[in-house]
């Protein structure tokens, strides 16, 4: 996989580009592997909030792009490989349902608190129509 860390109007110390790097290689998946991963920390003080960060992630068949800003560069950083890693986990759970031919489910839950409001609204009954 390809990884590239980059940083604009803000220093980041060798280490910290490394960690950086080893969480995007850890979000790949063995039998479905990341191809490539780039994640962009920008700083602009006369922005507000003036830390952002973009990750690109190129995965077969789609790119996932993820940006976020915030007051510190750690913090966007933070919260964009949260974000990275929910969206990767739900591209691989999709891509495996359609493998295993099982689409899936579009059950909806419902908490017995908003069950109990339910029973109040009115029901439309729909009349059947014949052809």
């Amino acid at each position: 996989m390809n990884v590239s860390v980059e940083a604009q109007n803000v220093e980041m110390s060798p280490s910290w580009k490394t960690q950086v790097e080893e969480r995007l290689r850890a979000l790949s998946d063995p039998r479905d592997p990341i191809i490539s991963a780039r994640a962009i920390c920008s700083f602009k003080p006369k922005e507000k909030p003036p830390a952002e960060v973009s990750l690109v992630v190129a995965v077969r068949g789609k790119n996932i792009v993820v940006s976020k800003k915030g007051e510190h560069i750690e913090g966007a950083l933070k919260r964009s490989l949260d974000t990275l890693k929910r969206e990767i986990r739900q591209f691989y759970d999709l891509r495996s349902t359609y493998r295993t031919g099982q689409m899936p489910s579009r059950e909806v839950i419902v908490s017995p608190e908003e069950a109990s409001g339910l029973e109040d609204l009115p029901m439309e009954v729909e009349e059947e129509f014949e052809h």
